[in-house]
């Protein structure tokens, strides 16, 4: 059997309406590019990544999904005021140190796709208002707004359901007080007990998720 040998990607066939240079605080961080599915490519590998839960674990040891990260590699230094974690390898016998830099799929796609100051209205905030802001205070705003998921899914990041909100909007208590039902049905959907699993090891990790991304993930 034969095999045809697969005709890397470049950049110059990459569309640009689909996908688009991934950025972090403004920085683009090369050879990733990410979709309004908030899927990234990497041109390293040719291939579309995998990403990683993270996860909140509340005092009673029940974890709960935070949100979908990515780790991407980069040039050391590329980021002038952090220094991020370092791995090494050697390759034609010289040693290369690449920086691992987390990128949150939410922050990634939203702020790439629909950067706040093209889309401030969804901070209740007019484009007049914004325009006479002085740049110092609207810097602020950038560094300080949140993204929030619509339907309070953080497994969902197309871009169609992310939003720019505040810390005191975002909070899916404070969005669905009147629901009970709803606010309970959200909470079992999106965590499990690790007590239970542990009690229990004929019940796969995956069964207590109730979502279809984190199964294959798991």
């Amino acid at each position: 059997m034969t095999y045809r040998k697969r005709r890397p990607v470049t950049s110059e066939h990459l569309d640009t309406t689909i996908w688009r240079p991934v950025e972090k605080f403004g920085i683009i961080i090369p050879d990733y590019y990410i979709n309004k599915k908030a899927q990234i490519y990497s041109y390293k590998s040719h291939s579309i990544l995998k990403p990683s839960i993270g996860w909140y674990v509340s005092q009673k040891n029940v974890r709960s999904i935070k949100n979908l990260q990515y780790t991407l590699s980069c040039d050391v230094g590329l980021f002038k005021d952090y220094d991020y974690s370092v791995k090494s390898s050697v390759r034609g016998g010289n040693k290369i140190e690449k920086a691992l830099v987390r990128l949150k799929a939410h922050i990634g796609c939203k702020s790439i796709w629909e950067p706040l100051d093209d889309h401030i209205h969804e901070l209740d905030i007019t484009k007049e208002d914004w325009a006479a802001t002085p740049e110092t205070v609207r810097q602020i705003v950038r560094e300080n707004a949140i993204i929030d998921h619509r339907d309070d899914d953080p497994t969902n990041n197309d871009i169609t359901n992310l939003k720019w909100s505040t810390q005191k909007e975002n909070s899916v208590y404070r969005k669905h007080k009147e629901n009970k039902e709803y606010l309970e049905e959200v909470v079992a959907g999106n965590s499990f007990d690790i007590r239970a699993a542990r009690k229990d090891d004929s019940i796969p990790l995956k069964t207590l998720t109730n979502n279809p991304l984190i199964e294959a993930l798991l």
